[in-house]
């Protein structure tokens, strides 16, 4: 149990840390959601919410973010991380730590 260092491990400014999630040990818990969407035609504010559903079972310790951009018609361009064992797309990734680890159960919030 590691968590009496979580004080130590944990950035204590909020924003999310820049990582390539590739280079790291890690699974999904939940499926991709959308968090925002962004209509750059308007001024904002933006804002979001969203509600992760596990999948599977496990220990969460953060949320990855990425951003996808819809170029019109069937083109995107997305930060995704490469699947497990994947090969790397130099693309990096946002990881935003918990302030404690949560013990997620499938099916369940």
């Amino acid at each position: 149990d590691l968590s009496a260092c979580n004080a130590s491990l944990i950035p204590r400014r909020s924003a999310p840390l820049e990582c390539r999630l590739c280079e790291l040990a890690w699974r999904a818990l939940s499926d991709p959601t959308e968090v925002l969407k962004i209509g750059f035609a308007t001024n904002g504010p933006w804002q979001g919410e969203c509600r992760l559903s596990p999948i599977t079972s496990g220990v969460c310790y953060g949320v990855a973010l990425w951003a996808e951009f819809d170029l019109g018609g069937d083109s995107r361009l997305s930060t995704q991380p490469s699947q497990l064992g994947g090969v790397p797309f130099g693309w990096t990734q946002a990881l935003q730590l918990l302030t404690a680890p949560q013990q997620l159960e499938n099916g369940g919030g």
